[in-house]
């Protein structure tokens, strides 16, 4: 009985031993984590066990040591206790500081090497490097270009920490925001009196220059219009004399009329060979023409073919 008895006590201690055991040989990942496996009895990790989220069995004296999958931010915010303050300094020696935020991610495939490196603590080294590159960065431009070029200094901000951090392979940098610039208050006033300026004269610049445009829409204008008067000055001259051009040749046809017929009326009474008859006919035919004409008389228009010009 008291073998039996003692077979059964060491089974129970063996049984919750072993459950105790398979218990803590299980480890998690998180769902926004990678796990590394840690072999806490030999010191070192596996590189071939890189877990994404779950649970494993990773066995006894072994755990996992996390990273975050996804987007990390990087944030320096002035006046913020939470996130380190980052003063910097233009080209050309003034104080500038910069409220910015960065966003990377980790290669998963490099996260052993990552360790190897760096350990858990890759964070604060990637703050603190990212920190030199935009001091160095900030140095190539000056005071004023931090006002007129916030663009330009954001894609060369994101350009440098870009070449610099995934030139080791452990990173991918993904954006940059640069959400405030704040210079010292004097020198910032100093700027933004030089900027309101610069401004002003643009703006008298432009305004001369809309005058200057104006100016000659109006003389293309009065330029168009004056042409206008002229063809149609023109066009009426030229239709008034071709309205006297055929006046003209009416009036000829209606002369040489009245000629043939008065030739053909002194041919049949025969009074061609008496002159005394042809005066008084020539005289009634000047009587017909004051009459019907009311004491006007006609002449011709010089160098007009076939023009007569009736004088008063």
């Amino acid at each position: 009985w008291r073998v039996l008895s003692a077979s059964g006590g060491c089974f129970c201690v063996l049984f919750i031993t072993s459950i105790v055991l398979f218990s803590i040989s299980w480890g998690v990942v998180e769902p926004r984590q990678y796990g590394i496996v840690y072999d806490n009895t030999y010191k070192k990790i596996l590189t071939d066990r890189i877990k994404d989220s779950g649970r494993y069995l990773v066995g006894l004296g072994r755990s996992f040591i996390h990273y975050p999958r996804g987007h990390v931010t990087i944030e320096f915010k002035n006046g913020d206790s939470n996130s380190p303050q980052l003063a910097c300094w233009s080209g050309n020696g003034q104080n500038v500081f910069l409220d910015l935020s960065l966003q990377i991610s980790l290669r998963r495939e490099e996260l052993p090497r990552l360790y190897l490196q760096w350990g858990e603590h890759w964070l604060n080294w990637v703050v603190g490097w990212t920190q030199r590159i935009i001091k160095d960065t900030t140095t190539l431009f000056e005071a004023l270009d931090f006002f007129e070029q916030r663009e330009t200094i954001a894609a060369t901000l994101l350009l440098n920490i870009k070449s610099q951090l995934e030139g080791t392979g452990y990173f991918i940098v993904h954006e940059l925001q640069l959400r405030e610039i704040d210079l010292q208050d004097p020198f910032e006033d100093a700027i933004l009196d030089k900027i309101l300026t610069l401004q002003s004269q643009r703006t008298e610049a432009n305004n001369r220059e809309v005058a200057l445009i104006q100016a000659e829409i109006e003389k293309i204008g009065a330029d168009a219009a004056a042409f206008a008067q002229v063809v149609l000055a023109n066009a009426t001259s030229f239709g008034d004399y071709l309205v006297k051009v055929r006046e003209a040749e009416v009036q000829k046809n209606v002369t040489e009329t009245k000629a043939q017929k008065y030739q053909e009326l002194t041919e049949s009474f025969g009074w061609n060979d008496e002159p005394d008859k042809l005066r008084i006919l020539h005289y009634y035919i000047w009587s017909n023409l004051v009459k019907a004409n009311e004491a006007k008389s006609s002449r011709s228009v010089v160098g007009i073919d076939n023009a007569v010009l009736d004088v008063a």
